[in-house]
Order: C-alpha cells, then structure tokens, then sequence
C-alpha cells in the first residue's frame, strides 16, 4: 500500500520467488522513492533469487521481516479479513474464474478507498517508519 493504495497480484497457481521477483519489478516501475515491504517469514521470502533481487535495488527497496502468524502485524492479514468476512462474506462463485473476477473486482474496490487503506495500516501494531500510513 503506498498513499493508501493496495497493490495486488492474483494467482491461480502457489506463488514462487519468480513471481515474488515479477511483482517488486512491477512496483518498482509503478512506484517512485523507497518502498517499504513489510512480509512475514514464508520460503520465498527468503529463497536466494529474491535475496539477489533485494540486494540488487537495496538502493530503494527496505525490508523488514515480521514473525509468522503475526496478524496484529500484518496490514495484509486486515485487508483479508476486510475481504471474507465483510465484502465477499455471502459470495458462492461457481468456479475458478468468477471467484478471480470477484476477488479481483472487490480488491479494486477497497483499491478505490484509500482512506480504509491508510486506515488499515495505522490498525495494526507494526511498527511504522513516520512517513507510512499517514
């Protein structure tokens, strides 16, 4: 999230460090000035091609980890409580494709408050450096 804005990449198959790769080019390219990635400890997190990827754009990437099973940390595990339990709490998709679509339609629209974003962020006990969640 940065100024309150949620980026988000939707996969039908488990993440790897390539896609984790792909989605820091991405808002690197989107995003200008430092950006700060708070994560938990999952694998690849911490798999060698993401560690060189870091160490190649430390010049604007920081990260700092936060421990497993953290939600009170985790400004992500909010957003999904925000999407199963409030927007998406009676949606029944048929299959693969209208639950992407509703995933993804719901996303753009928490996308589209970024008042609720900022909102989230300053929710959770992580602790922020001055300029995030403001």
């Amino acid at each position: 999230m940065e100024d309150g804005y949620l980026y988000f990449m939707i996969r039908k198959e488990s993440m790897n460090g390539n896609d984790i790769i792909s989605f820091l080019e991405q808002l690197l390219t989107e995003i200008e000035g430092f950006l700060y990635i708070f994560w938990d400890n999952i694998m690849i997190h911490r798999s060698r091609k993401v560690k060189e990827f870091l160490g190649n754009h430390n010049d604007r990437l920081i990260t700092r980890r936060i421990p497993p099973y953290s939600p009170d940390l985790n400004p992500d595990e909010l957003v999904w409580n925000a999407l199963k339990y409030q927007k998406l709490s009676n949606f029944c998709p048929k299959g693969y494709d209208e639950l992407y679509e509703g995933v993804e339609l719901t996303m753009n629209m928490l996308n589209s408050d970024p008042e609720s974003m900022r909102k989230i962020i300053r929710e959770t006990s992580l602790p922020l450096p001055s300029t995030v969640g403001n």
